[in-house]
């Protein structure tokens, strides 16, 4: 089987087990939470994942932070996701603070999508402050592009 078909992970009609692997049933609501014992770089930082998309048109989360400490709107509060209209985006809850949404669309629910999120507030340049991959390919083509303001502090790390 060729890499990139739908079956090259596995034998048709084989039941299967990935080692150290999730899988969500949006029946059952589920998350993942992870609390820092203490507070890291909030400004610079990486995401990477793996998803398939079970569902279209519907948002899809990947990643979701509740609001920073003093932030009684959740205005920072920060989501990467594939939203209904099957594009991705990364989102603080507030425009104010930042907004990317891809005009790409991903609407293979059999694609398997590694995402990567770069952060790092303290670039000059705003197009540099924040990049998003999608399958080793830089977005750059925005529906939306509300760039971090300079050293910013996200949600992330806190």
């Amino acid at each position: 089987m060729a890499f990139g078909s739908s079956q090259w992970m596995y034998k048709s009609g084989e039941a299967f087990t990935i080692d150290q692997s999730l899988r969500f049933d949006s029946a059952t609501d589920p998350i993942l939470t992870r609390t820092p014992a203490s507070e890291g770089n909030r400004k610079t930082w990486t995401f990477s994942c793996w998803a398939k998309r079970g569902k279209l048109g519907q948002n899809s989360g990947l990643l979701g932070t509740p609001e920073t400490a003093g932030d009684d709107n959740g205005e920072n509060a920060l989501r990467i996701k594939f939203d209904s209209g099957d594009s991705i985006g990364v989102y603080t809850d507030s425009t104010v603070a930042f907004a990317l949404e891809s005009t790409a669309k991903y609407r293979d629910p059999n694609a398997w999508y590694h995402v990567v999120l770069a952060l790092d507030t303290t670039q000059g340049t705003n197009t540099n402050r924040i990049k998003l991959y999608v399958n080793g390919e830089q977005i750059t083509a925005f529906g939306t592009a509300n760039y971090p303001a300079e050293d910013l502090e996200s949600a992330i790390n806190y």
